[in-house]
């Protein structure tokens, strides 16, 4: 039985985000068991208005206080699934958006854009869930697959925290390189 899936973004309202993919999906997704949460703002937050005006969606909620980081952090915790980026941008193609690595370090389960950045660092179906991008009814199939599956969002959930302990805590990443920039300097002090 499908139970109501409660699907979350924070973020700056800009074209890289691909907001009006996710309000595209909403729409495709109306008269199902799936809330949209939203906190930001931002330069398209007028267009994203008036698409839901438009749609006349009762499936979204949003929160265009710029809030504090803690309370975001608080939020998070509330929802089923967290959403990333999914414009077809050249730019969102490169990066990993700081969103997605808070949602990595709270366990969450994501869905975003498949592109080059994302396949650098995760797995799809293992520890996310990727879909195309620009690709509304692709999201909205994604996102109602995870309604229907509970053992999916599991899934997710567990192995995105285990790679977030394995790869991404400070001790991995900072550490190594704090380490390799005291040798570099220290050679480069006794090489005077």
């Amino acid at each position: 039985m499908e139970q109501e899936l409660n699907c979350f973004f924070v973020g700056h309202f800009i074209p890289l985000q691909g907001i009006d993919v996710i309000i595209r999906a909403a729409n495709f997704l109306r008269n199902e068991a799936v809330m949209f949460h939203f906190i930001g703002a931002g330069q398209t937050a007028e267009e994203i208005h008036q698409l839901i005006e438009s749609y006349n969606l009762k499936n979204v909620k949003w929160d265009r206080n710029v809030r504090p980081y803690e309370y975001v952090v608080q939020k998070i915790e509330e929802f089923d699934v967290c959403l990333g980026i999914f414009s077809d941008s050249k730019k969102a193609n490169k990066v990993i958006p700081n969103k997605i690595y808070l949602y990595t370090r709270l366990g969450k389960p994501i869905i975003t854009a498949k592109t080059s950045a994302i396949e650098e660092l995760f797995t799809d179906r293992h520890n996310i869930l990727l879909c195309k991008p620009n690709d509304p009814v692709d999201l909205a199939d994604k996102i109602r697959e995870l309604n229907n599956s509970k053992t999916l969002l599991e899934e997710l959930s567990i192995n995105v925290l285990k790679l977030y302990k394995e790869q991404l805590i400070p001790q991995r990443i900072v550490f190594p390189f704090i380490n390799a920039l005291t040798r570099k300097i220290q050679n480069y002090v006794t090489d005077r």
